[in-house]
């Protein structure tokens, strides 16, 4: 199975109908999701929360959705050290 790095502006577009992204994020999902693994971190689930502020609904599908995918291992949250900023650093540069 694929993997994907999943970054907040995608997921939020799933949960916010007047994002500009928003259909191109569904079709995305609805056509790769059950194929895809999806990876990201709590550092861009934080950031999609805040995307998403402007409705609890929102917010709470949201958690709903990414509780379901990692239940059926199609979505990994990873945790960041400090012993990562060296390799985050060095790709940051590139």
């Amino acid at each position: 199975m694929p993997s994907v790095l999943a970054d907040s502006g995608p997921l939020a577009a799933l949960y916010n109908r007047r994002d500009k992204h928003h259909l191109p994020a569904v079709e995305f999902f609805r056509a790769h999701g059950a194929g895809l693994r999806c990876l990201t971190t709590w550092e861009v689930v934080s950031e999609v929360m805040y995307f998403l502020d402007f409705s609890a609904a929102a917010q709470g599908d949201f958690l709903d959705w990414l509780h379901a995918g990692h239940q059926r291992g199609l979505m990994q949250i990873a945790s960041l050290s400090a012993e990562d900023l060296p390799g985050l650093s060095k790709m940051m540069r590139k």
